[in-house]
């Protein structure tokens, strides 16, 4: 089991090392050069959804198998099991993270907010303006944090049929998997 995990956590990081390098790569030499924000985005989501094609998310679970060996049904099987119940979890690892974030700032927020109203009358207006600052610059984190959860939570059903519809597809585990459908 755990050399499972240290398996597919090496694949994960060694995914991530190439994408960052990928980007790093990708940087202008001139900024005169420099796309607008909004070429910038595009090219971003569209290499994010060339990555996401490129990525082979059977890798990791194939790994366990002995090489050249033919799959059984019963392999496929529990390889879409795993691979779905892997990425479930990763799911659901994001939103417990962002969550975790969004009450994070907002603890933060409340705690200033308390010694505000304690120190209110002492404060000078550079303090105040401090606060504001703060206050100002938190409600923003805060409402970016929720705009992501709820944006997760929408489409993480999405991405997990999206995912279980690709393994469906996938040539290595597809003719298997349609007998058990």
């Amino acid at each position: 089991m755990h050399r499972d995990l240290a398996v597919r956590s090496g694949f994960v990081l060694a995914q991530c090392l190439y994408r960052a390098g990928e980007e790093f790569s990708a940087a202008p030499a001139d900024p005169a050069d420099s796309p607008s924000p909004l070429q910038e985005r595009v090219m971003h989501e569209e290499h994010l959804q060339q990555v996401e094609t490129q990525l082979d998310y059977l890798a990791p679970f194939l790994v366990q198998l002995p090489p050249g060996e033919k799959l059984t049904r019963w392999q496929a099987v529990r390889l879409k099991d795993e691979c779905l119940s892997d990425f479930k979890q990763r799911l659901i690892n994001k939103a417990n993270l962002i969550q975790a974030r969004f009450e994070k700032e907002t603890q933060e927020l409340q705690k200033k907010q308390q010694w505000y109203q304690e120190n209110q009358v002492t404060l000078t207006p550079e303090d105040e303006d401090l606060y504001l600052s703060y206050c100002s610059q938190a409600m923003f984190r805060i409402r970016i944090l929720e705009q992501r959860l709820n944006r997760h939570k929408e489409l993480a059903p999405l991405k997990y049929l999206a995912l279980e519809e690709k393994l469906h597809k996938d040539p290595r585990l597809g003719e298997l998997l349609k007998m058990f459908t």
